[in-house]
C-alpha cells in the first residue's frame, strides 16, 4: 500500500503597504509565489503543465487598498514549523509586502468576518456626511460602525454567511461623498493582530 502523502498547512499574513497597494490581486499572489519559491521551503506543487506552489489566496482587495495582513494558506509536503516558514519566507518578501504572522493550520477568514477599514482623507466633514448616509442604508450589511476622528475607522458587519465586498462599499461611499471628499488612503485592518507574531 502506498504511503499517504504528507500535507502540512501553514497560514501566513502578508502586509500590503506603500507602492504594493497598487498591485492587483494576481500580482500580489505571484509575488508571494515567487518569494515562496526562493525560500527553499518544501512547498506542495499543483498538478498540470505549469505547477505552482499550492496556496489558498485571500479575498481580493480593490486596487489601491492596503492591508495590515492578508491570509495566505500555504501547503507543504514535509514537516515545517510556522516559525521556519516565517523566517524563510519573510526574508524573500519586499518590505512593502512584509510577513506579519505565521500560524500552523488553515486559518482563512470565514465568509462573514467583519471587515475593518482605516480611511484617511483631506477633509473629514464630507467623509463623515457620506458615512452618515451609508449608515442609514442597508448595503446588505447587518451593521456599519465608525469612528468620527481622522483617520476614520469603519467596521462592516455582514449577516451570517455573507461576505463583505470592500470594493462595493468604497464605490457606494464615493457615490455618496462626491467630489467633495478625496480619500487619500484605505487600509484593511488585519484580522491577524490578535495572533502571536513570529
Amino acid at each position: 500500500m502506498a504511503e499517504a502523502e504528507l500535507k502540512i498547512d501553514v497560514t501566513v499574513w502578508i502586509r500590503k503597504a506603500g507602492r504594493a497597494v497598487y498591485l492587483g490581486h494576481r500580482d500580489f499572489a505571484r509575488t508571494v509565489d515567487r518569494g515562496l519559491r526562493r525560500s527553499g521551503l518544501p512547498f506542495h506543487l499543483t498538478e498540470g503543465f505549469h505547477p505552482h506552489p499550492r496556496m489558498v489566496l485571500p479575498e481580493p482587495l480593490p486596487l489601491g487598498v492596503g492591508s495590515e495582513g492578508e491570509p495566505f494558506v500555504l501547503r507543504f509536503g514535509e514537516e515545517v514549523s510556522d516559525r521556519q516558514v516565517a523566517a524563510e519566507l519573510g526574508r524573500q518578501l519586499h518590505e512593502d509586502l512584509g510577513l506579519v504572522a505565521a500560524r500552523a493550520g488553515d486559518h482563512r477568514d470565514p465568509r462573514d468576518v467583519p471587515i475593518r477599514l482605516r480611511l484617511q482623507t483631506r477633509d473629514l466633514e464630507p467623509l463623515n456626511r457620506a458615512l452618515e448616509v451609508l449608515c442609514g442604508e442597508s448595503l446588505g450589511l447587518r451593521e456599519l460602525r465608525r469612528s468620527r476622528s481622522d483617520p476614520v475607522e469603519v467596521e462592516l458587519i455582514p449577516p451570517s454567511g455573507v461576505r463583505v465586498s470592500v470594493g462595493k462599499f468604497l464605490r457606494a461611499l464615493r457615490e455618496r461623498a462626491g467630489d467633495a471628499c478625496v480619500i487619500r488612503s484605505v487600509c484593511r485592518l488585519g484580522a491577524c493582530t490578535d495572533l502571536g507574531r513570529h
